[in-house]
């Protein structure tokens, strides 16, 4: 396994609705979908948006530089459907968040609200459709409440039309969550500590707090395996921060750690960041609680006798 270091990965909770899916599968694979459950009331597009609708309506997806996909896929009842796809396997999906949406085409560039359950704002940004027939879509300047913005900055993204189709059948896997498909028995902590890290930010993107049980996420975290106990570690109610340990049970296995933070980066905007440390040496004890970030993600750092991994 590489011991290289883990990137942190961050998102401003502002931009949740079309970065989401993006934001959760930076690291490591993930073997948990969950259901995609409706966050608020579909409105219907007004007559005149009928034809965008039609052009937007289908799946999208656009490529990082890493080889992950960010798959969008927007139905007509209103539905915007996000996920994160790593490979072709139906394991290398992120669970899948479902916002509202709807638009408006006589502006140019033209205008898409992503709307939140409850009382939350909406997020107010633009989209336009390049003569090749790309989706351009403001990512990076566009928060909940605050004022649309006006042009496409570098950040915004340009996603390629891969179906027409509007089912998201073929986009949401199983809600069942299946046990890692693991080589050894420390990959098997390790996307086990992944894959509740990302549910916990999934349930924090839905519910703006962090789970306490397993039982409250997309994925069902083992009591133990063959070779290691998996815990959620209780925090207050107030917590700024998620904990799951992965304990060995076995000499000659390292323990883990995976951490999730809420605070506030540079710009003052509600972030999330999520790490997993790794013990330097075998051991049947975790590490400790990384140091959390105060304002930037690259401040995390493992406790005392581990390290930030990533898997390769």
């Amino acid at each position: 396994m590489n011991k290289s270091v883990l990137k942190s990965w961050q998102l401003p909770v502002a931009s949740v609705a079309i970065a989401c899916g993006l934001a959760i599968a930076i690291a490591h694979p993930v073997n948990l979908l969950a259901n995609a459950q409706t966050t608020t009331t579909p409105s219907s597009p007004s007559p005149a948006a009928d034809s965008t609708t039609q052009k937007l309506l289908g799946q999208w997806q656009s490529k990082a530089p890493s080889g992950e996909i960010l798959n969008l896929l927007f139905t007509p009842d209103g539905k915007l459907l996000v996920s994160f796809i790593k490979s072709s396997a139906p394991e290398d999906r992120t669970p899948t968040a479902e916002v509202g949406y709807r638009i408006d085409p006589t502006p140019q560039p033209m205008h898409i609200d992503l709307l939140f359950p409850g009382d939350r704002q909406s997020v107010m940004t633009i989209f336009e459709f390049t003569k090749d027939g790309q989706l351009r879509l403001e990512i990076s300047s566009a928060d909940p409440g605050k004022p649309r913005p006006k042009n496409f900055s570098a950040g915004s993204a340009l996603f390629q039309k891969v179906a027409d189709s509007t089912s998201s059948s073929s986009n949401t896997p199983s809600a069942r969550s299946e046990a890692p498909t693991s080589k050894t028995p420390q990959t098997e902590a390790i996307e086990y500590v992944s894959s509740t890290n990302k549910a916990q930010v999934v349930h924090h993107l839905q519910k703006s707090q962090f789970a306490t049980n397993s039982e409250q996420l997309a994925v069902k975290l083992p009591p133990e395996t063959e070779n290691y106990r998996y815990q959620i570690v209780p925090q207050n109610k107030s917590a700024k921060s998620a904990i799951v340990i992965a304990q060995s049970k076995k000499t000659g296995l390292k323990s883990y750690t995976g951490a999730v933070f809420n605070y506030k980066n540079s710009a003052g905007q509600s972030t999330l960041a999520m790490t997993i440390c790794e013990t330097n040496e075998p051991t049947s004890t975790p590490p400790g609680i990384p140091q959390p970030p105060k304002d930037s993600p690259q401040q995390i750092k493992c406790a005392d006798g581990s390290s930030q991994i990533q898997e390769q």
